[in-house]
């Protein structure tokens, strides 16, 4: 988990794209990541000012995005498949 995370810290900022970021860190582990052992992960990237989240995932279960509805307060809970999704919050 270190070697991933220490990778991730100096592949990340060379790429806009998540995915493309993911790309680049399974390329960079596969050498050094024993047989019969792996990682999964998501990576997100947060834009505030744009009030929008990127993410890609490797070998990891779909996240499950819960916010609280704008107009009704009912607290809903979606998970984010293949295509994603998009909300104003």
């Amino acid at each position: 988990m270190a070697i991933c995370r220490t990778n991730l810290r100096q592949i990340a900022p060379r790429f806009a794209s998540p995915a493309r970021a993911l790309i680049e860190l399974n390329r960079t582990l596969a050498a050094e990541i024993s047989a019969g052992l792996y990682i999964t992960m998501l990576y997100a990237v947060f834009d505030v000012a744009a009030d929008t989240v990127t993410f890609a995932r490797a070998g990891h279960e779909l996240p499950l995005l819960a916010r609280r509805d704008v107009g009704s307060g009912v607290f809903l809970t979606e998970y984010v498949g293949r295509r994603g999704c998009q909300w104003a919050w």
